[in-house]
């Protein structure tokens, strides 16, 4: 965990990195606290492909409790709508780790205002999807909670999840992430 966050710290320092409009930098950094706890590093860039629609590429870093660290190539496409102070957007995502596991993901996620008087922060949910083969559907996380937005590049999401594994046990845990827009 310690190299991506190094990663991270460098690349908030780099103000002369900077990008065309079309395409924008983020980074992100999380805990998943369950009884196997999971932390989560990541460098994306995003590319707008048309008003509602955004693909993006991603280097993520997971450390979950135990030995074994992994590395993933993440390779999404987005749709976003926006109406009267809430959004939905739809992604679909495409993931292949250094364990040399490929698995596909899919997330709704939904965010309502919560009031003038909490600023910017909004009501989250969402429900996402995960697909292998020849595993099949193994994992459905449903999650709500709260984001917020501290400064204008900065997002806060604090979200209580529900991890049904499918072919284990149901688990039960909270997220806690911090994300940043560098350009």
């Amino acid at each position: 965990m310690r190299a991506p966050l190094l990663a991270l710290v460098a690349i908030l320092n780099c103000v002369s990195a900077r990008a065309d409009d079309a395409i924008s930098f983020h980074g992100s950094v999380a805990t998943l606290i369950t009884d196997t706890p999971l932390g989560f590093a990541m460098i994306e860039a995003r590319a707008r492909i048309t008003s509602h629609i955004t693909g993006s590429a991603a280097f993520a870093h997971l450390d979950p409790s135990g030995p074994h660290e992994e590395q993933q190539l993440r390779l999404s496409l987005s749709a976003a709508f926006a109406g009267e102070g809430y959004s939905f957007d739809d992604r679909f995502l495409w993931a292949r780790s250094d364990t040399e596991v490929e698995y596909w993901r899919n997330r709704w996620r939904l965010f309502l205002p919560i009031g003038n008087r909490f600023g910017n922060a909004r009501w989250l949910l969402f429900d996402e999807l995960y697909y292998s083969d020849p595993r099949g559907f193994f994992r459905n996380i449903a999650a709500a909670g709260v984001s917020f937005n501290p400064m204008p590049r900065l997002t806060s999401d604090i979200v209580y999840t529900y991890i049904d594994n499918r072919h284990s046990e149901v688990d039960h845990g909270l997220l806690v992430m911090l994300s940043m827009r560098f350009n």
